[in-house]
């Protein structure tokens, strides 16, 4: 068991978005780029929030109120 789960860790390959203090994309790796039919060149200085689906924006709107609280921060998560 502890096996297959060190297995599927080592393979796990996530896609990483980086962004700036405003939620503007810098950059991002392969595997996000290819998430998205656009690309990477088109997403490069736009506002994340703006790439989402209007249904999901209050979610992520949450999550970085929550990155945002200092007193009582969220822990490390993908």
């Amino acid at each position: 068991m502890v096996e297959s789960i060190q297995k599927t860790l080592e393979q796990f390959d996530p896609g990483i978005i980086w962004l700036d203090q405003n939620n503007v994309i810098t950059a991002m790796n392969a595997v996000a780029s290819d998430t998205f039919e656009d690309g990477k060149a088109d997403l490069i200085g736009q506002q994340v929030l703006d790439i989402h689906p209007e249904k999901s924006r209050e979610k992520i709107k949450c999550l970085f109120d929550q990155l945002s609280n200092t007193t009582n921060p969220l822990p490390p998560m993908t």
